[in-house]
């Protein structure tokens, strides 16, 4: 239940993904060290009260972490808390076990007690198997030793209660866990990585219950203390493993089995590890050789449009796993063609961002370019040409010809684009509308100007218009909106489309404003038009973006991402990143 929500916590409290995992340490360390005291406790005082005290602290720490808001501390140490109250009550129940079973029969007690503690935590895979499975096995081994050698007291009980677990289970479950690795690592079909999950998990439970099995057996007078011990070696490797499993997840070695050689392959890129802050430079693994259908593309250029810094930050419907490697698209060129062939590439979460050595596309969702376009220009006005054509193409209908339409925030890079998209779409009449008066007079393909009032955009005067426009498009957003929808007359029809919210994520527009005038709301992004029509119309997109020049072009290599990616020396301008 609380891995699923390790990228959600991550957001919420806004720390790295290690931070969140340093949670999962933390309670598997407790879960190691917290049952050997407590059992302890229990062999000497009883078990009645050591159990009720320990659910008391379970149920405290729960309603804790229930009502923490976003002090990561505090969700710290109550998952300790939560750790010891809940992890030293098994031991206990093992306790209990020895307790009222003799030695013949405790495998078959311990099965469904365990099925009981696995059912309850996962509901399934069918209903505790690995249990129960255990402790058929733990009565029949038992059986078959003590047939063959029932002599006392060389009775050999590590035989009797360990046997099934050599070497033919070990070997299952060393196989399992590998072949679950490489199948999550070769994007194979979900059904195989959670097939082998599944049995991979039951052969491990046959394994951990048939060794606690045995220690319970050896020291009768201490049972529950006996079962803590394995848990101390247990749950320590675990939190171990977690600890580092982030820091190295990135670091991962691929062997191969030729001439008995191995080679570790890595590439360089972007990385974000917490959410709001700029991405690093640094190694990662280089992706799988490409599956069929898929090509690998060494990466020309990537543009860093508004959307692309919206989800890095966690601020945006796409929601991204960290560490995220940031970047929605641009231009690579396949190396293995003859010649090399530039395409056209975009990528959005969940799957990895662009900013990278290398990545591996679909060959369906690429877009050949030609060869001496330049990828710079492409990677920085894609993006933007998008966000306009498809809220032209796909969020208007009916538009007459030589249509009018006001650009909210034409001087921002998306806007700038917009202007000439929609002339290129048959626009007769474009009308600008931006803060400073200087910047918007540089705009080329304007046919009119409205500068926003600096102080107050809902006290601009939008006479200008002419009280008509047949579209707006708006990167902007805020008071200004209201102002100029309430400068229309009420008797001609306007399309408004929200794209952006430059200007806020808020705005309220009053009922008697939306009663009397002819406004059609839409919004535009990935979720008002899908993926599908984007696709069919990508590549007439990138000719229109062919024969545009990008303007205010900033380029930066890769490695200074970190120092480009908030920097003021950048803002307005198109950012680039190339190898």
């Amino acid at each position: 239940m609380y891995f699923p929500l390790i990228p959600m916590l991550s957001r919420h409290f806004n720390v790295s993904i290690q931070a969140i995992h340093l949670t999962v340490a933390v309670y598997a360390f407790f879960q190691a060290v917290s049952p050997g005291f407590f059992a302890s406790l229990a062999d000497s005082f009883g078990r009645r009260p050591v159990l009720l005290g320990l659910i008391c602290i379970y149920s405290v720490a729960s309603l804790g972490l229930a009502l923490n808001k976003n002090s990561y501390a505090a969700l710290v140490a109550l998952r300790a808390l939560q750790s010891i109250g809940g992890s030293a009550t098994v031991p206990m129940s093992y306790g209990i076990a020895a307790d009222v079973a003799p030695s013949a029969e405790r495998g078959g007690m311990l099965g469904p007690m365990m099925s009981t503690c696995n059912a309850v935590s996962a509901l399934g895979p069918v209903i505790g198997v690995g249990g129960i499975i255990a402790g058929k096995l733990i009565d029949v081994n038992y059986a078959k030793t003590a047939k063959a050698d029932s002599t006392a007291p060389n009775f050999p009980i590590e035989r009797a209660r360990f046997r099934n677990c050599w070497p033919v289970i070990i070997f299952l479950e060393v196989a399992l866990v590998v072949g679950f690795g490489w199948a999550v690592r070769y994007l194979v079909h979900p059904a195989v990585p959670l097939i082998l999950e599944f049995f991979a998990v039951g052969v491990s439970t046959v394994l951990s219950r048939s060794a606690s099995a045995l220690l319970v057996y050896i020291f009768p007078d201490a049972s529950s203390t006996a079962y803590a011990s394995g848990q101390i070696a247990r749950c320590g490797l675990s939190a171990a493993s977690v600890a580092v499993l982030q820091p190295i997840s990135y670091q991962q070695t691929i062997t191969t089995y030729s001439s008995n050689t191995c080679h570790t392959t890595t590439m360089r890129a972007a990385v974000v590890t917490t959410f709001g802050q700029p991405p690093q430079y640094t190694s990662v693994s280089d992706p799988p050789s490409p599956s069929p259908g898929h090509l690998r593309l060494r990466v020309l250029a990537v543009g860093v449009p508004n959307v692309a810094r919206a989800i890095a930050a966690g601020k945006h419907f796409l929601t991204a796993s960290l560490p995220y490697i940031p970047g929605i698209d641009g231009v690579g060129v396949d190396d293995s063609a003859s010649p090399p062939r530039k395409y056209y590439f975009s990528t959005l979460p969940p799957s990895p961002g662009s900013l990278s050595e290398h990545v591996n596309m679909d060959q369906k969702a690429l877009v050949p370019l030609p060869d001496d376009v330049d990828e710079k220009s492409v990677a920085a006005l894609a993006n933007p040409a998008q966000s306009s054509w498809m809220a032209i193409r796909h969020r208007t209908s009916d538009l007459p010809e030589g249509w009018s339409v006001a650009v909210l925030g034409a001087t921002s890079a998306s806007g700038r684009v917009a202007v000439r998209i929609a002339r290129a779409l048959g626009a007769g009449r474009i009308i600008g509308i931006a803060r400073g008066e200087r910047a918007l007079a540089e705009v080329e393909g304007l046919d009119e100007r409205i500068v926003l009032d600096g102080e107050d955009p809902a006290r601009t005067d939008f006479s200008a218009l002419g009280g008509q426009v047949d579209v707006v498009l708006d990167y902007v957003y805020g008071p200004a909106v209201v102002a100029l929808l309430s400068s229309l007359r009420p008797t001609r029809e306007v399309q408004y489309v929200q794209i952006g919210t430059l200007g806020g994520g808020d705005v309220a527009l009053p009922g008697a404003l939306l009663r009397s005038k002819m406004i059609v709301l839409r919004g535009s992004g990935p979720g008002s038009w899908t993926m599908t029509q984007l696709a069919g119309e990508t590549t007439a997109i990138l000719k229109a973006v062919v024969d545009l020049k990008a303007d205010s072009l900033h380029v930066a290599r890769l490695k200074d991402v970190e120092s480009f990616w908030n920097s003021p020396d950048v803002k307005g301008k198109r950012l680039v990143f190339i190898p």
